[in-house]
């Protein structure tokens, strides 16, 4: 079961930022339109059919581990999930963290 939820919809090719609070390793990008979604995890835009960009097909989801690192306390690393997704047309989406 996730820890956080959260959906939207994305505005045609335009990049839509998800940022949770506190850093979970495995996030899920469930893609509930009939668009194609892409999607990344390192902080950086996604582009459509970009490179190193993760893709969601119509009507499903991808589950990816958080590539960034974990906080450490001890050395003043905090630590937040941040999803930045991207599709040609308006598409509904539902991302969970901690999944």
């Amino acid at each position: 079961m996730a820890t956080h939820i959260t959906s939207g919809t994305t505005t045609a090719s335009t990049v839509s930022t998800i940022t949770f609070a506190n850093w979970y390793g495995s996030i899920e990008v469930a893609n509930r339109s009939s668009n194609d979604i892409w999607a990344r995890f390192d902080g950086v835009d996604p582009t459509i059919a970009g490179d190193e960009c993760f893709y969601s097909a119509p009507q499903s989801f991808i589950q990816v581990r958080n590539p960034t690192l974990p906080p450490e306390p001890a050395i003043g690393r905090t630590g937040s999930t941040t999803v930045k997704i991207i599709s040609a047309g308006a598409s509904a989406y539902t991302i969970s963290a901690g999944v």
